[in-house]
């Protein structure tokens, strides 16, 4: 049974490895749709093929901390996006 519905889309940061991977690994497991932010393609990638429905993996290579002044700006065009 799926905790989520297909309109549920989370934003999770750090999604490379640690807490992030984890959280973002189990919100798809839950029904989520996660859009998984980190700085490394590479991993990111790695984090959509290990999933079983990594079509709810949707990857964001980032640094944030680029995007600290302008936050609602690059969240907005997110909304936008996805």
């Amino acid at each position: 049974m799926s905790l989520f519905s297909a309109e549920n889309i989370f934003i999770v940061t750090g999604a490379s490895s640690g807490i992030g991977n984890a959280v973002a690994k189990k919100l798809i497991e839950s029904g989520a749709t996660v859009v998984a932010i980190a700085r490394r393609a590479d991993k990111l990638e790695l984090l959509k093929n290990e999933c079983a429905c990594s079509e709810r993996c949707l990857i964001e290579v980032a640094d944030l901390c680029e995007h600290l002044e302008d936050m609602s700006s690059f969240l907005s065009a997110l909304k936008e996006k996805y």
